[in-house]
């Protein structure tokens, strides 16, 4: 992840343990959305930003996605 520059990780909450036995060596990461499944999240050190699906409900689901050129690189966007 320090090769990335990752600053925002999505993990399930199966991996929470593993993130934070390496929490100290992750240099980027700021937060962390938790992919919980619809179970109870557990009590963790780690820079929680909210479980996936939390995040996503107050979201609408109209959103209409721009027309992009096929020519057009997606990264660039």
């Amino acid at each position: 992840m320090n090769d990335s520059r990752a600053e925002v990780v999505l993990a399930h909450v199966d991996f929470l343990p593993v993130l934070e036995q390496i929490q100290a060596k992750l240099k980027c990461v700021r937060q962390v959305v938790v992919l919980a499944d619809g179970n109870p999240l557990p009590s963790t050190a780690l820079p929680f930003a909210g479980e996936y699906e939390a995040l996503l409900a107050p979201a609408s689901a109209d959103y209409v996605f721009p027309e992009f050129g096929l020519m057009l690189p997606r990264g660039m966007v």
